[in-house]
């Protein structure tokens, strides 16, 4: 009951949310988690699945258009993390708890900052880098903010054999029959306009998915 549009959009985006919120950190009823780019494929499924999981979810956008997109992926507040005192803007948005989970897939640009959210013996959860790589991180400074963890997974060793993917895909597509894991696509883009997509997703002018029509 999955058409290929759906397919195509939610298995790799969605394999990911699924080891982060399943393995990475098993989400829990009330927990606070900071989601970065809340509004692109990946972070719309992780809030939309971790709401449905109960969590309380802040997003982070990197441009205002893409506001309401995370807000109707779940997100109760979202901060503009193109500002230089974006961290201060979350912890206002929060009445200053902090996050229990950041997840931070921007890296560069972000994962400093990511770490001023954290609540003490939160988790820093560097996924990716659309903003180039994550700077070196003294383990003394995880320390000096609050005991904190910081782990850099991918989704591969999670699936590293056959029985795990099958367990871990109908985790997904369960939750995906449930109405828990959708994804907006953003962009459609013909084969032939292939090199127009790739220019779509690195400008970051896309919200959610671009999928390819042969």
């Amino acid at each position: 009951n999955i058409d290929d549009e759906t397919a195509a959009t939610v298995l790799f985006k969605g394999m990911t949310a699924q080891y982060l919120l399943r393995h990475t950190h098993a989400i829990q009823p009330g927990d606070l988690i900071f989601v970065h780019s809340a509004a692109g494929g990946v972070g719309q499924i992780l809030s939309r699945w971790a709401t449905a999981l109960g969590a309380r979810v802040i997003g982070g956008t990197g441009t205002p258009p893409k506001r309401q997109a995370a807000l109707d992926a779940g997100c109760i507040e979202v901060v503009d993390t193109s500002q230089p005192d974006w961290s201060d803007a979350f912890l206002r948005a929060t009445g200053g708890e902090k996050a229990r989970v950041v997840y931070d897939a921007v890296g560069k640009d972000t994962l400093l900052q990511s770490l001023d959210c954290a609540a003490p013996f939160g988790l820093v959860v560097n996924y990716g880098a659309s903003s180039g790589k994550a700077p070196a991180i003294d383990p003394d400074l995880l320390n000096k903010k609050g005991c904190l963890f910081l782990t850099r997974p991918s989704v591969f060793p999670h699936n590293a054999d056959l029985n795990r993917f099958r367990s871990n895909a109908v985790d997904l597509f369960d939750a995906v029959a449930k109405g828990h894991v959708t994804l907006e696509i953003g962009q459609r883009f013909a084969l032939e306009d292939i090199a127009e997509a790739h220019r779509a997703a690195e400008e970051r002018r896309a919200s959610g998915a671009i999928v390819i029509i042969p």
